[in-house]
């Protein structure tokens, strides 16, 4: 039981840090650098 959440776990954080870089890249070209970066940090502290 242990292994499989384990796997599921890693499965789920794969698949979140996937989605967040096509996100951060394709927000990346639409904004400037400045406003990227502090758009990022803002929904960093938020969290």
């Amino acid at each position: 039981m242990q292994k499989l959440k384990g796997n599921l776990i890693l499965t789920v954080v794969a698949i979140i840090w996937g989605i967040a870089f096509v996100a951060q890249d394709t927000a990346s070209q639409h904004v400037g650098a400045f406003t990227f970066n502090a758009a990022r940090n803002i929904l960093a502290t938020l969290s």
